[in-house]
This record gives C-alpha cells, sequence and structure tokens, in this order.
C-alpha cells in the first residue's frame, strides 16, 4: 500500500480533486455541480481502481466532502440566484443539514427518508434551466412538480443505500475491476 504520512495515496488523490473540482461552479455552475456529483458517486470507485491504498476510513472523510460540495452549491445559489430558485434552494440546503446533523448525532436512518437530499437535485435543475431555458418561469405550481417528481426516485435512493444498505458501488466496483482486469491483465 502507497502512503503519504500515513494516508493512503488513492485517498489524498481524491481528496485532492473533491476540494478542487466545486470550485469550478462558479465558472460552470451546471458542469461544475455535475461534476462535483459525480466525482462524489466514484471516488470509491477510483481509489479502487488506482490500488494506490485502501480506503477503510474514507467514510468521514467522504461524508465532509459531501457537505463541503454542498457548501459551494448553497453559496452560489444564495449570491446568483433570485426569487423561488434561490428560496427552494436554501431551504434544501438547510432541511439536508438538519437531517445530516440529526443522523450523525443519532445515527438513526430513517432520519434520511425525512432529511432527503432534494437539494442537490433541485440545484442540478436549476443550473441546468439556467443554461438551456433561461427563459422557463418556475413557478410555485411548477416548482411543486418538479419536486414532486424528484421525491420519488430520490426516497427510493435513500431507501436503497441508507435503510437496506445495499451498496450499488461495491456491484459497480466489481464490474469496472472485472473490465480493468481484463485489459491489463
Amino acid at each position: 500500500m502507497v502512503e503519504v504520512f500515513g494516508i493512503a495515496l488513492g485517498v489524498i488523490i481524491i481528496t485532492i480533486l473533491r476540494l478542487a473540482v466545486p470550485f469550478t461552479i462558479f465558472r460552470w455552475p451546471l458542469w461544475g455541480g455535475i461534476a462535483s456529483a459525480v466525482l462524489d458517486s466514484v471516488d470509491i470507485i477510483i481509489i479502487y481502481l488506482m490500488d494506490l491504498g485502501d480506503f477503510k476510513n474514507y467514510h468521514g472523510t467522504d461524508k465532509i466532502l459531501d457537505t463541503y460540495f454542498l457548501v459551494f452549491m448553497a453559496v452560489y445559489s444564495w449570491k446568483r440566484w433570485k426569487g423561488l430558485e434561490q428560496r427552494i434552494s436554501l431551504a434544501l440546503f438547510g432541511w439536508r443539514m438538519i437531517g445530516f446533523v440529526l443522523f450523525e448525532i443519532t445515527g438513526t436512518r430513517w432520519l434520511l427518508l425525512v432529511f432527503p437530499n432534494l437539494f442537490l437535485w433541485w440545484w442540478v435543475f436549476v443550473a441546468w434551466r439556467n443554461k438551456f431555458k433561461p427563459a422557463w418561469e418556475v413557478t410555485n405550481r411548477r416548482a411543486g412538480i418538479i419536486l414532486a417528481v424528484m421525491i420519488g426516485p430520490k426516497l427510493l435512493q435513500e431507501t436503497i443505500l441508507h435503510i437496506w444498505q445495499l451498496h450499488p458501488v461495491t456491484i459497480m466496483q466489481d464490474f469496472f475491476t472485472d473490465i480493468w482486469n481484463g485489459l491489463v491483465g
């Protein structure tokens, strides 16, 4: 295992990437936000594929880095968005942070169903709308419909990951490892 100051090199590389990529949100909001979210989703797979150390202690770091990139998104929506989009964004961010803190204090997994991370999905939607359909107005009715459509898949995701504790990442790791091993022997 390759380590620097007792930390696996793979974890260091991913942590540097996860600290740097959210800065792109301020230059390219949609693409920076998507890149941050994708990196969050595949970070463990990348660490595993790089084979530069294990990530057994990465869970706590991952939670901090998740919050870190969400703060960038919240700051962006606070500074650059107006009206309903901004209010919903900041309310969803606050709701997520309350849930995150309560979960960390209690360890009660069902709280993640009460406080799902709709903030990320809402934020990406508004960033997409701003880039591709800026004239399309988000009204109260439209916002309600959009959030209603988002909540079902999000609750399913939270249930799979946090209630049932099925980890698609492990399945993806095995899949990509098989591909990688097939390519490099």
